[in-house]
């Protein structure tokens, strides 16, 4: 009896996980889609994208002038 209520309980909590992780990615799927991702918080631009802020910023300024914008508006045409 006891290893069945275990098992229910490690169950359940692994569903719970898969749901925690589930809404963090759709959370982050809406950022990337809708908002403008430097507006957001210091800490949680940070654990997003795994760089601050001015590191991106950075990165940008650094590529932007290299990529042709026009080219990639729509990724589906070749």
């Amino acid at each position: 009896m006891f290893a069945v209520n275990l098992q229910n309980i490690l169950a359940a909590q692994h569903e719970e996980y898969l749901e925690e992780i589930r809404l963090y990615n759709h959370e982050r799927y809406l950022m990337r889609e809708e908002a403008d991702p430097f507006s957001m918080t210091d800490i949680l631009f940070k654990k997003t994208f795994r760089l601050t802020k001015d590191m991106a910023q950075y990165i940008l300024n650094t590529i932007l002038p290299d990529i042709d914008i026009a080219n990639n508006l729509d990724l589906t045409n070749d």
